[in-house]
């Protein structure tokens, strides 16, 4: 089966769907397996995850690689019949797909962002921080409402501004990009806190931690990059050409 003609989506009926493994996870079931293969399981968690849908798999981690599988057998414990993947416990290997289309079209584009972050430098957070302004969050708070609308029409329009928004649950969606953006920001947080440690961040009434200035400005900037080349079509062209320039003109 081509990657060009393959679904990317199935319903749960099919017994098919995707599975996706971090070169972090401590847990793996497919690994190094050929295609064909057969892997089998008791019928006790941690159980074969797979999803009927790329763009509702949970990506935490990154990079990893995604599979295209065949469900054999299921486990006894399923979750609520509206959820997007199915519990498995015997999977056939039919296909390894790029896990960059996790995050859309230009998924590569956006993969290419994402292995830079653990790796980001202080002169490149400075850079980012130094774009921040008015205009960009402002971008980025139409980019989202501008999705919401075409996803979901009969969605209200959110009373509050999307600034620094991750993730919206629309129509069993959660973004332009899929799991882009919750990825980008662990991931960000996790290179903040290595530079500079805990006083980068300040913490709330309710314990909640949050990034100080600049750290967070340059958040501000990474996510709106992030919409920009992944999701141009969610921008102006002009916005989208500087998200382009703040990107290529990051410092080396």
């Amino acid at each position: 089966m081509s990657h060009s003609r393959l679904p990317l989506s199935f319903p749960k009926t099919s017994r098919q769907g995707f599975v996706y493994e971090s070169r972090e996870d401590t847990t793996t079931h497919i690994g190094a397996a050929a295609i064909g293969q057969i892997i089998t399981q008791e019928d006790a968690p941690p159980y074969i995850v797979v999803y009927h849908d790329i763009e509702n798999i949970l990506v935490t981690r990154w990079p990893g690689r995604l599979w295209h599988v065949k469900i054999l057998a299921t486990a006894q414990d399923q979750p609520a019949t509206q959820a997007n993947y199915t519990r498995a416990t015997s999977i056939e290997v039919c296909e390894e797909r790029s896990a960059a289309r996790l995050f859309g079209p230009r998924g590569e584009t956006v993969g290419s962002i994402q292995d830079l972050i653990p790796n980001l430098t202080l002169a490149q957070i400075e850079h980012l921080a130094h774009h921040a302004t008015s205009a960009i969050s402002s971008d980025y708070d139409a980019a989202w409402e501008t999705w919401l609308a075409h996803a979901h029409p009969s969605d209200t329009p959110p009373e509050a501004q999307s600034v620094g928004v991750l993730t919206m649950n629309s129509n069993q969606l959660h973004s332009p990009l899929g799991y882009a953006f919750t990825l980008a920001h662990a991931q960000y947080c996790k290179r903040v806190r290595a530079l500079a440690g805990s006083d980068a961040f300040e913490a709330d009434e309710d314990g909640d931690e949050w990034l100080r200035a600049p750290w967070s400005e340059a958040l501000t900037t990474l996510l709106a990059v992030i919409m920009g080349l992944g999701a141009p079509h969610l921008y102006e062209a002009e916005n989208t050409a500087l998200m382009t320039k703040v990107w290529q003109d990051l410092p080396a």
